[in-house]
């Protein structure tokens, strides 16, 4: 189709020629017809562009070929020809969408200038189609690329209505992406985020650049962006708005920085107390000195001396200091326990009665015991422990009044709360719930009220090691420890310790009250403190026995080799430099399978108790020990009358 062609239509072929020359001269292409029928059959063969048609023609008017040309090529533009008799037709003509009339004779210039605006109107429409269709595949691509974001995403104009949505935006309102167009974004959420989208417009409208920020809409968070659409007069004709919800990534986000905070925070723990172990092992071998020489002084001395007293005092600083130790390498998980299946609301009950003792009267205590509750597996004097470190770091933080609630519950932890805590299994657990009503504490203390020494208690008030010694009887457990508080609301502790399926039966130990025995056996002596070596030969050789020392392994080896017949009982440290303890059990009982050892630490390390009762140690007493109790394990073991019960002493 030749945008130039024009049909002419005229029942005279003298004046179809003289048109035909006169307008292709001026570059147009010009088919002729002499009928109403001819024209047609050339309009639908040729489709020309423009046609000029005269009012009368032999089998018809003109009007009407005017009609049925719009009916097969109705993109072609039409004129009328005609005389002047005939001018109330062509007016007719006019009104029924002819682009002009022409009275003949017809001028050739304005002939010329009819065609060329013909042809500029036909060349506009052209335009006009063509920029329709490109606007057209611009809204469908900007549909493509809107409905392709994964949450909301449209445009809007400065005023907040919509201009265009994806279908997730149209989702939200119940309604097609077409339906929203005109609608205000007020309706897509409450004020209050409204209002926080309207300052942040006004801030990408001033700023010419995007603003992005987080809300929180209908309990989602949100990740919004307004980016301003400028034109080339600097403009901003419309904003695309898109809004993310990014709730899920942000609680991932939150655990998995929770978890790497608890990693951290045991790491340090670990080596903390690590450290905490290795210092308690030495101060062990010191207060053994101190205590042993203090017993002896004391053994010498009735009360009436006017030493006594004192010589009492010094015992009893020397067992706080144990204390002290004992609850160092507790954090440090370096000191043995002897868990057995246990009822922690008996356990609850019976240190009651001691904290009603201790605990001021102003400050109330309840408990919250579940009936049926689980057993757990523990050790009984660390759980008291716990319950007393707790109960005193709430009463501490109570010094005017209070309540204190201790309570205890049946749950169940599964695996994505296990994974947050090393060497935490999911399953059943015990809570033991400890709550007061005191200070508070912020999240800074929050974070390092574990850690041993860290105390929020004035200088001589405080050694910092209670939670500390929590925090490590529960970890040995294979438990967990936490706690919740904010300043002037109180605090919670947590503890969960894995239940068992065991039954918790009453076990009563006996009391051992006789005076030390005496002896006359002889006894081989292995540690690398002299200072421990001289004070348990006096003490030993004061009650009748015979004594051999040996400062390490491998002496003890040799006078053993040469005495094996007259040695009755080794009394073995576990920590010493060259040949360990460990290693020199395993040889002296190599050498005698029958040979009676008891095995003496105060940092048990790697090597349980119990690892050393199976190695054949027939018992193992804790340093710094009770030189009383340790004439007593010594007798008992040489008279066959315990072997493996593990008294601490």
């Amino acid at each position: 189709m030749d945008t130039r062609t024009v049909l002419v239509v005229d029942d005279d072929q003298g004046f179809r020629d003289n048109l035909k020359d006169i307008l292709e001269e001026h570059g147009y292409r010009i088919l002729s017809a002499g009928t109403c029928s001819e024209a047609l059959k050339v309009a639908v063969e040729s489709r020309p562009m423009a046609a000029l048609l005269d009012i009368k023609l032999p089998d018809g008017p003109g009007t009407s070929l005017l009609g049925n040309l719009r009916l097969v090529h109705k993109e072609c533009v039409c004129a009328m020809m005609t005389a002047f008799a005939d001018l109330s037709t062509a007016l007719a003509a006019l009104e029924q969408g002819a682009f002009q009339y022409l009275q003949k004779p017809v001028r050739p210039a304005e002939l010329l200038n009819m065609l060329e605006r013909i042809f500029d109107t036909i060349r506009l429409k052209q335009e006009k189609i063509r920029a329709e269709e490109k606007l057209r595949q611009s809204e469908n691509m900007l549909r493509s690329l809107l409905d392709a974001y994964p949450s909301d995403a449209l445009l809007i104009d400065p005023e907040g209505n919509i201009l265009a949505a994806n279908r997730q935006v149209a989702n939200h309102l119940g309604k097609g992406p077409r339906e929203v167009e005109g609608m205000n974004t007020a309706i897509l959420a409450p004020e209050e985020v409204q209002a926080t989208r309207r300052v942040k417009g006004l801030e990408a409208i001033h700023t010419r650049a995007p603003v992005r920020f987080e809300e929180s809409v209908n309990g989602r968070i949100m990740d919004t962006i307004i980016n301003p659409v400028i034109d080339a007069q600097n403009r901003v004709t419309c904003m695309a708005v898109f809004s993310q919800d990014v709730t899920e990534i942000k609680l991932a986000e939150k655990e998995r920085q929770r978890l790497e905070q608890n990693l951290s925070h045991s790491q340090r723990l670990e080596a903390i107390g690590t450290l905490a172990g290795g210092v308690a092992h030495d101060f062990n071998n010191l207060l053994q000195a101190i205590m042993g020489y203090t017993e002896m002084l004391i053994m010498e001395r009735t009360s009436g001396d006017p030493d006594y007293a004192k010589l009492r005092k010094v015992e009893t600083a020397a067992q706080r200091a144990r204390d002290l130790t004992q609850q160092l390498l507790t954090f440090g998980r370096k000191t043995e326990s002897r868990p057995r299946p246990l009822d922690l609301n008996r356990e609850v009950r019976q240190v009651e009665n001691l904290l009603r003792r201790t605990i001021p009267k102003m400050i109330d205590i309840e408990l919250m015991l579940k009936k049926g509750l689980w057993v757990v597996e523990a050790d009984p004097a660390q759980v008291e422990q716990i319950l007393m470190n707790l109960a005193i770091n709430a009463r501490d933080a109570m010094p005017e009044q209070g309540k204190l609630t201790i309570g205890t519950d049946n749950v169940t932890l599964d695996e994505s709360f296990c994974r947050m805590f090393p060497d935490c299994a999911a399953g059943n657990y015990v809570l033991l719930r400890v709550t007061d009503t005191g200070r508070g504490m912020d999240t800074e203390t929050l974070e390092h009220i574990f850690e041993p020494f860290f105390t929020t208690k004035e200088i001589g008030k405080g050694t910092g090691l209670g939670l500390a010694t929590v925090y490590g009887i529960v970890r040995k457990h294979k438990g967990i420890v936490l706690c919740e508080s904010q300043p002037g609301r109180g605090a919670t502790f947590l503890v969960y310790l894995p239940a068992t399926n065991s039954w918790a039966g009453n076990s009563e130990i006996a009391a051992e009250n006789a005076p030390p025995p005496r002896g006359s056996e002889r006894i081989l002596i292995v540690d690398d403190e002299k200072t421990i070596l001289d004070v348990i030969e006096m003490v030993l050789e004061k009650h009748g026995y015979k004594v051999v020392k040996a400062a390490n392994g491998e002496s003890a080896l040799e006078l053993y080799e040469k005495s094996r017949e007259a040695i009755s009982l080794v009394l073995l440290d576990l920590i010493m430099p060259g040949m360990g303890g460990k290693r020199c059990l395993q040889e002296l009982l190599r050498r005698d399978p029958q040979l009676k050892v008891v095995v003496a630490s105060g940092y048990a390390g790697d090597d349980p108790p119990e690892t050393l009762l199976e190695i054949g140690a027939k018992e193992f007493v804790k340093k710094p020990y009770d030189l009383r109790n340790l004439l007593g394990v010594i007798r008992d073991v040489l008279d066959e009358k315990r072997y493996g019960k593990g008294v601490k002493c």
